[in-house]
């Protein structure tokens, strides 16, 4: 005979099922507005130094010269974008153009564990006049990425119908 589920533990799962439902919203909603659609603006400049960052997944960190802010490759779009291979050409003195968010650009993201880095992240590359990745590249990424929220909602949605269902009958027992 099977084991029983008990009026409380039903109200538990279904307590958790919609607090992790209503967070899957709330992120949705949050992120609603996508980065790409923002106002961009273009940096060109002299490369001064570039380096990748992060083993596993790596990322492209660039500083040009006379300016103060690192601009960084999302890991995604250095793989997508990139096919994680550093453009030919991409040495320090090469004229490198980088599209960032005019937000970003204006108010550097600045990490709480590295609080001297200011950071703005590119959204399209240009090495030597020849196009790397463009915006367009990053508005599919995101609406790709976005996706997968609406697919972790629904499978919360999903769970919380279940997890209400053993609750009502639970509490018909």
């Amino acid at each position: 005979m099977g084991a029983r589920i008990t009026k409380r533990k039903a109200a538990r799962d279904f307590g958790i099922a919609s607090a992790f439902s209503v967070l899957c919203l709330f992120l949705l909603g949050s992120t609603h507005e996508i980065e790409a659609r923002k106002p961009h603006v273009w940096i060109s400049g002299a490369l001064e130094e570039w380096e990748t960052i992060g083993r596993r997944r790596p990322a492209l960190r660039l500083r040009l010269k006379n300016q103060t802010l690192d601009f960084r490759v999302d890991i995604d779009m250095f793989r997508e974008g990139m096919n994680r291979e550093i453009p030919s050409g991409f040495a320090p003195g090469a004229q490198v153009g980088v599209l960032v968010q005019e937000e970003q650009y204006l108010h550097p993201i600045t990490p709480p564990l590295a609080r001297g880095a200011r950071i703005a992240w590119v959204r399209g590359l240009q090495v030597d006049g020849k196009e790397i990745f463009v915006l367009a590249t990053a508005r599919s990424w995101e609406e790709r990425n976005r996706r997968w929220g609406y697919v972790v909602f629904l499978a919360s949605a999903g769970f919380v119908l279940y997890t209400g269902l053993r609750w009502r009958r639970a509490s018909l027992r």
